[in-house]
C-alpha cells in the first residue's frame, strides 16, 4: 500500500516543487494523501487481521490469533492491534524488532492486543 501512496504523492508534489519554494502548497497536497493512506491502511489491516491474516501473511502461511484461545480475533481487537502497531513503529520500529527476542515471538502490538502470530495448520 505504501508504493501507490508514494507514487501519488510524488506525482502531486513534483509540480509544486518546481514552481514554488514555499512548503505550504506541498503540505496542502501531501497531507490529504497521507491521511488517505493512513485510513486505507487502517481499514486494510483491521479487516484482514479480523479475518485471520493479511494477504502477505496468507502467502507465508501464518495467522493472527487470540493469545489465549488461538481463535480469529475480533474487529475490536484488530483495531487495538493496529494502534499498538503504530506505537511499535514510532521509535525506530523497536516494538516490532522486539518479537525477535521475545519467547513467544510477540511484538509490542501483539502484547498490547493480546494476540499471537501462529503457523496455519
Amino acid at each position: 500500500m505504501g508504493i501507490p501512496i508514494t507514487v501519488v504523492t510524488i506525482a502531486l508534489v513534483a509540480p509544486a516543487l518546481t514552481t514554488n519554494a514555499d512548503p505550504a502548497p506541498v503540505n496542502a497536497i501531501t497531507a490529504p494523501v497521507q491521511l488517505l493512506g493512513l485510513v486505507a491502511s487502517f481499514g486494510y489491516f483491521v479487516y484482514f487481521w479480523s479475518t485471520g491474516a493479511t494477504l502477505r501473511m496468507r502467502l507465508v502461511g501464518v495467522l493472527v490469533a487470540d493469545a489465549t484461545t488461538l481463535q480469529t480475533i475480533s474487529p475490536g481487537k484488530a483495531v487495538l492491534r493496529y494502534f499498538g502497531y503504530l506505537v511499535s513503529s514510532l521509535c525506530c520500529y523497536i516494538g516490532l524488532i522486539w518479537a525477535a527476542f521475545d519467547s513467544r515471538k510477540q511484538g509490542w502490538h501483539d502484547r498490547i492486543a493480546g494476540t499471537v502470530v501462529i503457523h496455519r495448520p
